[in-house]
């Protein structure tokens, strides 16, 4: 048995409310409302299987709404005007819900629960709001695309194999995915000024993907589970990021091209990678990692940068590259088998660099005027090496540690230029070996 409901209405200024009821299966419910205004279509099915509601709008101020129970069900609306209201709840398995609206100030709620969920949304116009897209269920798919200024995009999952993806043309927008299960994924493309995504998944072999183009933007991910992947991309002036990680092998990519940038990443575990790359000037990159086997790249290209890094755990690696003036490095160390590089090139750099452990290894390399280079190391059979290049730079290594002729520290300062000066303090034990080279 099929019931078929076609209702067109073509008001202006009046309230019109319809209701499509069906029990059976293999119904279908059409409602069409064109040049009008403050109109309203409601199609509700209760135990409908295979049963589909399509809803056409077009006007100011109307209100659509789709309300499915059963297996297969498909909601559509599509409205064209302002300050419209498009409301779906779906609730079984196999469920697909499309939402188009053009126009401004234009809202929109989907609810779905169930497997195989699927919802789509299209909004093209100025200041409208797409605040929350709530799947509960498996394997299901959230997708939201906005055109224009101050849009708004909230998306929630719950389950397993999830996917949302928001993308935002236009100043001001603002991106809130969250994602709890495993196998999640989440994407956020924002282009404009002003522009905010926040992502949290919870669970195992996550991926989130945030890219922003503009000014001012805010990115942050916080991930929790293991195989977790985060990578942001910005460009433009004032950005920050922020990746959050803890589980196990964890990967995260941070690249800012601009100025004022400011780029953190925390991760917790073992055989996590942190890469920061920032172009511009007055950027800050900061990477704390606690676990074994983890490492972290920064890499910074301008003046008055600074980054810092600190690590917790044996077998960790450290690579620090800088080109520009007056650039710092600060890294911090605790743990053994641990293994630092910092290269700057430029004047007026500082590298400041403290190690607690034993068979750790330093590599400080810099290239300019009026550099200084320091390492401080307490622990045995350490080795600390110090290489400039240039006039007026400042070497200093300090060592502490047991010192025997079976573990011995070693350090290493090699300058050529001139005015340079070099300062090499051992104690503790014997078998210690220190050389100082000025050319």
């Amino acid at each position: 048995m099929k019931k078929y409901i076609s209702i067109a209405a073509a008001l202006v200024m009046m309230s019109v409310s319809t209701y499509a009821n069906a029990a059976t299966s293999n119904s279908s419910a059409d409602i069409s409302q064109s040049v009008g205004s403050s109109n309203e279509a409601v199609v509700e099915q209760v135990d409908v299987n295979f049963g589909t509601a399509d809803i056409n709008q077009a006007g100011s101020v109307n209100k659509a709404e789709a309300e499915q129970t059963g297996d297969a069900n498909t909601a559509s609306i599509n409205q064209i005007g302002n300050i419209n209201e498009a409301d779906v709840e779906q609730a079984g398995n196999g469920n697909a819900a499309t939402v188009d609206q053009t126009g401004d100030h234009n809202f929109v709620d989907v609810d779905q629960n169930g497997d195989n969920n699927t919802a789509g949304v299209a909004q093209k116009g100025n200041g409208n709001k797409v605040e929350e897209i709530k799947q509960v269920g498996n394997e299901n798919s959230a997708d939201v695309a906005q055109q224009g200024n101050n849009n708004t995009a909230k998306l929630a999952q719950t389950g397993t194999s999830n996917d949302a993806s928001v993308e935002q043309i236009g100043s001001n927008n603002s991106a809130d995915l969250t994602q709890t299960g495993y196998s999640n994924t989440a994407d956020v493309d924002q282009t404009g000024d002003s522009n905010q995504a926040d992502m949290t998944q919870n669970g195992s072999s996550n991926f989130a993907e945030v890219e922003q183009n503009g000014l001012a933007n805010v990115a942050r991910v916080e991930q929790d589970g293991i195989a977790n992947i985060a990578n942001i991309e910005q460009d433009g002036n004032g950005n920050n990021a922020s990746v959050e990680q803890i589980g196990n092998g964890n990967s995260a990519d941070i690249a800012q091209t601009g100025v004022n940038n400011n780029a953190d990443n925390d991760q917790v575990g073992n055989n996590n990678i942190a890469s920061i790359e920032q172009m511009g000037n007055d950027n800050f990159a900061e990477v704390e990692q606690a676990g074994d086997g983890n490492s972290a790249e920064l890499v910074q290209n301008g003046n008055n940068n600074s980054a810092d890094a600190f690590l917790t755990g044996n077998g960790n690696v450290a690579d620090v590259e800088q080109l520009g003036d007056g650039n710092i490095t600060e890294l911090a160390m605790l743990g053994d088998f641990n293994n630092v590089d910092i290269d700057q090139e430029g004047n007026l750099n500082t590298a400041i660099v403290n190690t607690t452990g034993s068979y750790n290894e330093i590599n400080v390399e810099q290239s300019g005027d009026l550099n200084t280079a320091s390492i401080d190391q307490v622990s045995s059979y350490a080795d600390a090496i110090i290489m400039q290049t240039g006039t007026g730079n400042a070497a200093n290594i300090s060592q502490t540690g047991a010192g025997t002729a079976s573990e011995r520290n070693s350090a290493f300062i090699e300058q050529n230029g001139s005015f340079n000066s070099a300062n090499i303090s051992q104690s503790g034990g014997a078998g210690n070996s220190a050389s100082i080279v000025q050319n």
